[in-house]
């Protein structure tokens, strides 16, 4: 089995690199063809800061300087073919706004379930079977930020999602070390009316080999009144940034239950490719993957997810 997955994650690698090459050498060509893209993202960037702007004006101070109020997007779409089920292609969505005139402290965020991505690890993917039952939930919070200095900061918002009101503070702290390591310590609390008091706990520690390498690992262990027991997630993960244009990720999370015992439900082993397609706000990505689930006792479940992903607006890349 483990000889496999190795010739499996082989090829997929030569695969990737070969696509890689082969899409560089037609992409002026391409960015000729497809000039529509550029009218489609103009007009949607234009309308999320022309809309922040004139949320902004309303707590403009006629003695301060005109700030210009900034938004940020992004649309994904998602494909995972499973037998039976060839049509799902679930959109997730993500909608940021900064407001300048209430001194830049405030962000307005609009997604279709934020909740869930609060779960997620940094650089776990979502995939279409997760999103699923969620696809239709529309979140909508504001966030506060209050920054301590360079190095942590604590954040709070209010929001609505899930079918319920909910609360969350969340304190980030990090560190660098001798210019390669990076700690990070983001412990969080939360509310949710209706379905009682939560808190969640994530440690990441990130080593960066070189500019273009890195590995990163991450632990997050989360509890809330109405869970059955704590969720923990261990992800261990490996960047290959080749140029601006293009990586590879490779990742293994485990997940499971710290109680009535601490136990593994759950571990994926995948391999991202994530390339710069035509613009340089659009992406596309193919992420292979391998779950072995207790319930089907940890036999081997492979399949593929496929993305394309779009950012709009102000900075479009920075929509953390």
């Amino acid at each position: 089995m483990l000889v496999d997955v190795l010739k499996f994650l082989c090829r997929f690698t030569v695969l990737s690199v070969c696509i890689s090459l082969s899409g560089r050498a037609i992409a002026s060509e391409e960015n000729q063809e497809f000039e529509w893209l550029d009218s489609v993202h103009s007009s949607v960037s234009d309308s999320l800061n022309h809309t922040a702007q004139w949320v902004d004006n309303y707590f403009a101070d006629d003695k301060l300087p005109n700030f210009e109020a900034k938004a940020w997007g992004r649309i994904s779409v998602g494909w995972e073919p499973k037998a039976g089920d060839l049509n799902d292609f679930p959109v997730k969505f993500r909608l940021k706004v900064r407001l300048p005139n209430l001194e830049e402290k405030v962000d307005l965020i609009f997604s279709d379930n934020e909740l869930d991505d609060f779960d997620r690890l940094p650089l776990e993917t979502s995939r279409p079977q997760d999103d699923k039952s969620n696809s239709r939930d529309f979140s909508a919070a504001i966030r506060l930020i209050h920054k301590i200095d360079d190095k942590s900061f604590f954040s709070s918002r209010v929001g609505l999602g899930g079918g319920t009101v909910y609360g969350r503070s969340l304190y980030r702290w990090q560190r660098v070390y001798d210019e390669n390591w990076r700690i990070i310590v983001e412990p969080a609390v939360e509310y949710y009316i209706g379905d009682g008091f939560g808190a969640r706990l994530q440690l990441e520690a990130g080593y960066h080999f070189n500019p273009t390498n890195e590995f990163k690992w991450v632990y997050s262990i989360r509890d809330r009144e109405d869970y059955d027991a704590p969720n923990w997630k261990n992800g261990a993960f490996y960047i290959w940034q080749q140029d601006e244009d293009h990586a590879l990720i490779w990742s293994l999370i485990a997940k499971g239950v710290a109680q009535p015992k601490y136990r593994e439900e759950e571990y994926t082993l995948s391999m991202r490719w994530r390339q710069r397609y035509l613009r340089k706000w659009l992406f596309f990505e193919i992420e292979p993957f391998i779950d072995f689930e207790r319930q089907y006792d940890f036999d081997a479940d492979a399949g593929i997810a496929l993305r394309v992903e779009g950012f709009f607006g102000y900075e479009i890349l920075d929509i953390d």
